[in-house]
C-alpha cells in the first residue's frame, strides 16, 4: 500500500503533466534557496579528509568505522566527481521537498541534531525531514540502485514499480523508523 504522502505526490505530478496545476512562487523560492544553501555547503565546507563520526555513518559496523578512522594513510582520496555526486543529492532533496510542498504534504524540514554519548563526546548531523513523526531520508539513485533496493526488500515491503519509491528503513536504534525516498530516472514505458 502506498503512503498517503506518496499518493499526493503522484497525484500532483500527474496533474502537472496534464497542465492542471502549477508550483507556487513561494515553493519555487524555497527550492531555489535550498539549492543555494547546498552550493555553499558543498563548496565552502572545507576539506573532507578528516574522519569524524556523523549521523550518516553511525550505523556502520565498528570495524569499518575503526578502519575509516585509523587507516587514513592508505585511504584513497575522494575523486573529483564525489563533490558533484554530493551536490546532485542535495539538489534532488531540495526539488523533491518542493514537490512535497506543492502536493500539500506536511512535513518538518531538515534540522541539525546532536547526539551526546556517555563519554561526553558529541556527534552532530542533519536529517532530511520528518514525516509522521519519523525521520525520512531522501536519496537520488540510478536505475541499478533502484533495482537493487527492491531486490533487497522482502516481498511484502516491495514498493510499486514507479521510480519514485518509498522503502522502509531502520535508521538506527535511537530514532524512530522512517522511510527512504529514492528518486531516480526511469525510461518511459511504451
Amino acid at each position: 500500500m502506498n503512503h498517503p504522502a506518496e499518493l499526493k505526490v503522484f497525484d500532483f505530478l500527474q496533474k502537472a503533466l496534464a497542465g492542471e496545476t502549477t508550483m507556487t512562487e513561494e515553493v519555487a523560492d524555497k527550492v531555489a534557496s535550498d539549492v543555494k544553501a547546498a552550493l555553499f555547503k558543498q563548496f565552502d565546507s572545507g576539506p573532507r579528509d578528516e574522519f569524524r563520526l556523523r549521523m550518516s555513518n553511525i550505523g556502520r559496523p565498528k570495524c569499518q568505522l575503526w578502519f575509516d578512522k585509523n587507516d587514513s594513510v592508505d585511504k584513497t582520496p575522494f575523486p573529483p566527481h564525489f563533490l558533484m555526486n554530493m551536490l546532485i543529492g542535495d539538489i534532488t532533496e531540495a526539488v523533491f521537498k518542493g514537490v512535497l510542498r506543492a502536493a500539500g504534504v506536511e512535513f518538518q524540514d531538515s534540522d541539525y541534531v546532536t547526539l551526546e554519548l556517555s563519554n561526553g563526546k558529541k556527534i552532530k548531523g542533519e536529517y532530511d525531514m520528518i514525516l509522521d513523526e519519523k525521520v525520512d531520508d531522501i536519496k537520488s539513485a540510478s536505475p541499478l540502485v533502484l533495482q537493487q533496493q527492491v531486490r533487497g526488500l522482502q516481498h511484502t515491503q516491495r514498493p510499486r514499480q514507479l521510480r519514485l519509491r518509498s522503502t522502509t528503513r531502520r535508521l538506527c536504534s535511537w530514532c524512530r523508523q522512517g522511510c527512504r525516498w529514492l528518486v531516480g530516472r526511469q525510461q518511459r514505458q511504451r
